[in-house]
């Protein structure tokens, strides 16, 4: 009798304290595009799902997925990578027993070091949990840091596409310090005589425009020449390899996405 009560009293404790059983979250399909990172940090979008069991950041790509060992139960999540971020925490309680929550910290990237990551890079996340009064556990994903230069266009999973083409737009950098030397570049040739956009007020002088610019790349001898398969490709992540205005511009190659 004593031997049973005592084991039934272990067995109490070790039901009150649940540990923190997850799964981790990281990017799509392993992988983070820096470009879509640095173009949607400070834009202000609609979250990728709104519901009540995705807590902590809507725009999130690494956290945890877990499930709620009891009602209003604390937890706190915690991502670090050395690398590429600074340690990033989440604290909070879990509402419903039984119900999955999908927790997103708030990232603090390295923006400086995503800029400047010129090839695929693996990287290591580490994953804290502690669930109550439980111990912290901890759970390691290598997950492949894409170039700069790779454009995610959609990402598939299972049953539902994210539509990321926007990110392309993040590309145009209109105070880059070559456009004012190509712009003077344009009208040393002669085609037009001023760049005023659509102030012209008619569509015939806008291709004008457009056309001085692609006659200036011609005068700088560059050429077509493709690039759209990404040297870290992925069956679910359909993406483009975009050059930037100076790797043009250096290199005298473009596709149609890097002219445009």
């Amino acid at each position: 009798m004593r031997n049973w009560l005592v084991c039934l009293f272990f067995g109490l404790i070790a039901g009150n304290a649940s540990g923190a059983d997850f799964t981790p979250i990281a990017g799509w399909d392993r992988q983070l595009f820096p470009s879509f990172i640095l173009g949607t940090a400070a834009v202000k979008a609609e979250p990728f799902e709104s519901d009540d069991t995705r807590l902590g950041d809507v725009h999130g790509l690494m956290g945890i997925s877990i499930t709620a060992a009891s009602n209003d139960i604390p937890v706190d999540v915690s991502v670090e990578c050395e690398e590429f971020l600074e340690p990033s925490r989440w604290s909070g309680t879990l509402p419903e027993k039984g119900t999955t929550y999908n927790i997103y910290p708030k990232i603090k990237y390295k923006f400086d070091r995503l800029s400047q990551c010129s090839q695929a890079t693996p990287a290591t996340i580490t994953y804290r949990v502690q669930v109550g009064t439980s111990d912290q556990e901890e759970v390691t994903e290598t997950v492949t840091f894409r170039s700069i230069n790779d454009c995610p266009i959609k990402f598939t999973d299972n049953d539902y596409t994210v539509d990321t083409s926007f990110t392309f737009a993040t590309f145009v950098n209109e105070q880059h310090p070559y456009v004012d030397k190509l712009l003077r570049e344009a009208l040393d040739i002669g085609v037009i005589d001023s760049f005023t956009g659509y102030q012209a007020g008619t569509d015939e002088e806008v291709y004008r425009q457009v056309y001085a610019l692609w006659d200036l790349l011609v005068a700088r001898d560059v050429r077509y020449s493709s690039i759209t398969t990404t040297a870290a490709d992925s069956d679910n992540i359909l993406s483009q390899h975009v050059r930037l205005l100076e790797d043009t511009i250096n290199n005298q190659q473009a596709n149609c996405v890097d002219g445009s």
